[in-house]
């Protein structure tokens, strides 16, 4: 399942990108998106830098009894971005992998982050893979959704910390 996102914000790529690797930062995404437990790994890697998040989220309520029984009451996510170095323009992009550990569950994607006027624009597109016969699609569906608030909570959390609310 295709999946696109879409985020902006008022600070120039360069300031933007810093706040994507400050591990303060994640740490502040993934408690705002309710995580039961996390851990955050920055690292610098030739020209470039590794982000690491892997936490364990709560299922909401809401969520289908098929998804329930195949994670439980709660989901564990590993979501790694691999930027590269800074084009001329300022622009970045990273390689995305989010995965589900044990579970048949992926999603390959890029991150994007350019400049747009006196902002930024960061554009993320994946596709979600679940390979689970019968329910793979309607599972999708359902990460994919997770997926998509979880960047809306990283978005709100980016514009707040960029405006000096740390």
């Amino acid at each position: 399942m295709q999946l696109r996102s879409e985020l902006t914000y008022d600070a120039p790529p360069d300031e933007v990108f810093a706040m994507l690797c400050d591990q303060d930062f994640r740490e502040t995404v993934c408690a705002a998106t309710q995580a039961t437990s996390y851990d955050v790994t920055v690292d610098v890697v030739g020209d470039g830098v590794r982000v690491r998040v892997h936490r364990v989220m709560p299922l909401p309520s809401d969520v289908p009894d098929m998804a329930r029984k195949l994670v439980g009451d709660s989901i564990e996510i590993v979501h790694t971005e691999e930027w590269g170095p800074a084009q001329a323009d300022g622009s970045r992009t990273a390689r995305l992998r989010v995965e589900v550990p044990g579970k048949p569950a992926t999603m390959p994607g890029t991150i994007v982050l350019a400049a747009r006027g006196t902002g930024s624009h960061e554009s993320l597109e994946g596709d979600v893979k679940v390979s689970v016969p019968f329910v793979g699609g309607k599972l999708e569906q359902e990460i994919a959704r997770g997926i998509l608030a979880a960047i809306e909570v990283e978005g709100s959390v980016g514009r707040a910390w960029l405006a000096g609310d740390r």
